[in-house]
């Protein structure tokens, strides 16, 4: 998961990429249409966006997760495991 930030002004812009359907999730939830998440595995990056703004999200116990950065990236920002 996760995009080059160098070249993120590519990734999120683009018809049918990763701006217009996050667009297009909560634009749905506004309009009532239910938004809901399974989360049965690692859900990283901008995967973990997509049941964060959903209405309700079912996390798989023991196997679910969702985070925003690996344990690389936050041992760089934090030096802490």
């Amino acid at each position: 998961g996760g995009g080059f930030l160098p070249d993120i002004a590519n990734i999120f812009p683009d018809e049918g990429q990763a701006g217009s359907i996050m667009y297009n999730q909560v634009k749905m939830s506004a309009e009532n249409i239910a938004q809901i998440a399974v989360v049965h595995g690692p859900s990283t990056a901008g995967g973990a966006y997509m049941p964060a703004l959903c209405d309700d999200t079912v996390i798989i116990r023991n196997q679910g997760a969702m985070f925003l950065g690996g344990p690389q990236l936050v041992y760089a920002a934090t030096q802490e495991e």
